[in-house]
């Protein structure tokens, strides 16, 4: 049931998904700290998507440290032969923030590497809130103040409770605002029309500020509805 003055976005026409977006495939997601744990857990239950699992977020704040313990999971995946409790089909991912994290694209591309797809934002995850506002704050911001325009434009402020429900009608605009954002680094950068994995590989995305990826992350779990 739809929250009581809340509206599902961008549900779209569940008879022409693949049959790819229709498995029962799980998604394990890592988080790095509380508020992206309970917007995942919020959205996941907003839509009954029964397949992400938001796993516990107490695994540490370095990108690293929430990397290690996807690693962990995705090895006990593909290490499951006889128990079943997984299928060759699930799949890890992260959500962390740029911040000042050290050797923060040496976790990107190792994500790369093993199949474990990493979303982030930049400076911090309340850049991803405050493209939920009409007309969000676009020029290079730190970590705190991200967190001041969202309270002064969406008028919510740490610990965010509801924030999913709080926010969710604004959704389809924060796609676009994030897919606007994206381009215009890439154009910058001179590799507008790349795939995804060759941007991602660049060693400039690390500066790009501000940025966010968690729009790719909201669509696919739409897609598992």
């Amino acid at each position: 049931m739809t929250r009581k003055g809340t509206t599902r976005p961008g549900r779209g026409d569940r008879k022409g998904r693949s049959a790819a977006h229709r498995s029962l495939a799980r998604l394990f997601l890592f988080c790095e700290g509380a508020t992206e744990e309970s917007y995942f857990d919020d959205m996941k239950e907003f839509f009954r998507v029964h397949n992400l699992k938001v796993c516990p977020g107490d695994i540490g704040k370095e990108p690293s440290q929430i990397y290690a313990a996807a690693v962990n999971r995705l090895k006990a995946i593909r290490n499951d032969t006889e128990g079943r409790r997984y299928t060759s089909e699930d799949a890890v991912a992260c959500v962390f923030d740029r911040d000042e994290h050290a050797k923060f694209q040496d976790v990107v591309n190792q994500g790369l590497r093993d199949g474990i797809r990493c979303f982030w934002s930049t400076p911090c995850f309340e850049f991803w809130i405050l493209l939920h506002s009409d007309r969000p704050l676009m020029r290079s911001m730190t970590s705190h103040e991200a967190e001041r325009e969202v309270e002064k434009r969406l008028g919510v402020s740490k610990p965010y409770l509801n924030l999913y429900g709080r926010i969710s009608a604004q959704q389809d605009a924060a796609l676009r605002h994030a897919e606007n954002v994206r381009s215009s680094h890439s154009q910058d950068a001179g590799c507008a029309g790349e795939s995804e994995t060759t941007i991602r590989r660049i060693a400039a995305i690390q500066e790009w500020n501000p940025y966010t990826s968690i729009d790719c992350l909201v669509r696919d779990v739409q897609a598992r509805q």
